[in-house]
């Protein structure tokens, strides 16, 4: 739910999920993460899975209109980042490097900036 991949439950019904539903949401998971995607939890899923996250959402289901039983929700991709609501990350620097260097381009333009 927290990364999009569940719709919230209904407070009626609590977190009833159907198996379908489930298989659905590691699918789109396994996909997202450019694994294998059979629906089941394997283990690289669950590598997956554990990896540290930001906090925000891999998708959003669009709410602009009430669904009904032939329309399926729109889902698409979430920017990273936030103009109004702040940074999730408190730390302020990235520390980056290039583990294979371009010999192709000139020096002028594969340069060091600082």
């Amino acid at each position: 739910m927290q990364f999009g991949y569940l719709e919230k439950s209904n407070i009626e019904t609590g977190n009833l999920r159907t198996i379908d539903e489930l298989k659905q949401a590691v699918r789109q998971l396994q996909m997202y993460g450019n694994l294998t995607v059979t629906g089941i939890i394997d283990e690289e899923t669950l590598e997956l899975m554990r990896r540290p996250r930001c906090g925000a959402p891999d998708f959003i289901i669009s709410q602009d209109f009430q669904p009904s039983n032939d329309v399926v929700l729109e889902q698409r991709r979430v920017k990273r980042y936030s103009v109004n609501k702040g940074p999730k990350w408190m730390q302020g620097t990235v520390t980056w490097s290039a583990r294979e260097t371009v010999c192709l381009l000139p020096p002028l333009v594969f340069g060091k900036r600082r």
